[in-house]
């Protein structure tokens, strides 16, 4: 989290969250791992509660504008126009991971 802390403007985006997360993690440097067989696993219906979401007046715009810059972090889409407040958007765009060099994989092939 302190690495890659998660993106204050992906609020009310659920179905994405954890790929653009996945995704950022994996351009600063840390390896991804997934196991063959499921270890844990996730209580999906909500009927029995309320959720927060239903509390929102504009939750659907909200989520929304958060899966569109999801897919613009992903490189699905271009970004909206109301994201130049949080630019980098693009993966490639992250500073902090250094350029791949194709000197060593050239030098191996010769």
């Amino acid at each position: 989290i302190k690495d890659v802390p998660y993106d204050p403007s992906l609020k009310f985006l659920f179905f994405g969250e954890e790929m653009t997360m996945l995704a950022r993690m994996w351009t600063k440097g840390y390896d991804v791992y997934m196991p063959t067989t499921s270890i844990v696993f996730h209580l999906w219906t909500r009927d029995y509660r309320r959720t927060f979401s239903q509390d929102i007046v504009d939750v659907h715009k909200l989520q929304s504008r958060s899966l569109a810059r999801a897919r613009s972090i992903l490189g699905y889409a271009p970004p909206a126009s109301d994201e130049t407040a949080h630019a980098p958007t693009r993966l490639d765009a992250d500073k902090d991971q250094p350029a791949a060099s194709s000197s060593s994989s050239s030098a191996a092939a010769a």
